[in-house]
């Protein structure tokens, strides 16, 4: 009976439930071939950020979001997500659509996010 067990344990597919982060910005910076800028505090609102160990991401800026899954890269305590032509939500031309990459220390949850010009620190909270 125990051998039975422990062969049907090998085979039974386990579903682990992904690891996933809400994140935001306290800080507006764009970034270009001529170097950053970053926004006076009070003149942006804040991005809202949300992807998981799966590969799906959610990148909420202004008017609307950038959403849809990635590719993972994880190495130590890192985390990459790179999401390519990630559709954005609004009713914008398709030249809306951007590349999107996250990058996260899961030690102290402070993410780094590029999408389109924008190139911010973001702290993240693990649900």
């Amino acid at each position: 009976m125990t051998l039975a067990l422990i062969l049907i344990s090998l085979f039974w597919p386990v579903n682990t439930p992904a690891d996933s982060w809400e994140c935001s910005n306290n800080i507006e910076i764009t970034c270009g071939a001529e170097g950053c800028v970053a926004a006076d505090p009070g003149a942006f609102t804040p991005m809202r950020v949300s992807f998981d160990s799966l590969g799906g991401m959610r990148v909420c800026a202004y008017s609307g979001c950038w959403e849809g899954a990635g590719k993972i890269f994880e190495n130590a305590d890192f985390l990459v997500l790179t999401g390519s032509r990630l559709n954005f939500s609004a009713k914008e031309p398709a030249s809306s659509n951007q590349d999107v990459m996250i990058a996260l220390d899961k030690k102290d949850n402070v993410a780094m996010l590029k999408a389109g010009g924008f190139s911010h620190p973001i702290v993240c909270k693990r649900n």
